[in-house]
């Protein structure tokens, strides 16, 4: 298909970016996010590839939509684009435009749903494209993927899987479209609608959460996220690696423990997880260390 945009912010989009020029279509911009610093991995694939960049402050500025209708724009790809789109900018591309969303849908509509997948201990993800429409991931569903989600697996391990799956989503859908076969459905079933996730709400709460609500929470938000914390006495701890303790160890809620030397483990409202990776104000420690 010729007259693509894709709008990107990371390997997502690289991936997709990757999958559709190998199979032959014609990308005619890369839209980056305006107002931050160039992404390494995004700007060198526009460059190995003779991509044109565009980083707009507001893509749904009068200037930008005619930069769009003079390049000829046929078909905008959303892959991970942090930006409210005006119906305007969704109606320009003569085959609309469509969005990848990490979560299947209805019932994860909304903010950092892979992250909110593992914090609620799904056994399986999924993965959407949408024919974007002006609602909060309402528009109706082109392809969908699931996928298992390890009982270890972080956040940066689920994001490299659904990046790959949604290069091949991606791909069948551009094609589905430029050949007039892609089968579009309503989404059904209750809707849930998940905030966007920031630093605060990653504060562990061992009096409430069990080890197993901890130890999805920490892998959820790890690197590249800013990590799950908490106070441990007066000290400020951010937990970058853990694990649910197989010892079934009991007691007051946040207390660190070791057990004949092995440790730390930090007791849970049921459970305790044994901390493998953390970052106090005086560096790093690892699991076999005093963290306290």
């Amino acid at each position: 298909m010729d007259g693509l945009f894709v709008f990107a912010s990371g390997a997502r989009g690289a991936a997709v970016i990757e999958r559709l020029a190998d199979e032959g279509h014609r990308i005619a911009g890369v839209v980056l996010p305006g107002g931050r610093a160039p992404l390494p991995e995004l700007t060198a694939l526009a460059k190995r590839r003779n991509l044109h960049l565009t980083t707009p402050d507001d893509v749904n500025a009068p200037e930008f939509l005619d930069l769009l209708a003079h390049r000829g724009v046929t078909l905008s790809v959303v892959a991970g684009f942090p930006a409210i789109f005006a119906r305007k900018l969704i109606d320009l591309p003569v085959r609309g435009t469509i969005n990848l969303h990490a979560g299947p849908l209805p019932g994860y509509r909304g903010g950092s749903p892979l992250q909110w997948q593992v914090i609620n201990g799904e056994s399986r993800a999924g993965i959407s494209v949408i024919r974007m429409d002006e609602g909060i991931d309402t528009g109706p569903i082109l392809a969908e993927d699931r996928f298992a989600i390890p009982p270890d697996a972080t956040i940066a391990d689920l994001q490299s899987i659904a990046s790959g799956r949604f290069a091949d989503l991606a791909a069948q859908c551009v094609k589905g479209l430029e050949e007039g076969s892609l089968i579009e459905r309503q989404q059904t079933g209750p809707a849930r609608y998940w905030h966007q996730r920031n630093e605060a709400d990653g504060r562990i709460d061992f009096a409430r959460m069990d080890a197993r609500q901890v130890h999805n929470l920490i892998r959820a938000i790890t690197w590249p996220y800013p990590g799950a914390f908490a106070f441990l006495g007066r000290h400020p701890v951010r937990f970058w690696k853990a694990r649910v303790a197989e010892l079934p160890l009991c007691g007051v809620p946040g207390r660190v423990v070791r057990v004949q030397g092995e440790g730390p483990y930090i007791v849970c409202r049921e459970g305790a997880i044994l901390a493998e990776e953390v970052q106090m104000a005086g560096g790093w420690l690892k699991s076999g260390q005093r963290l306290m």
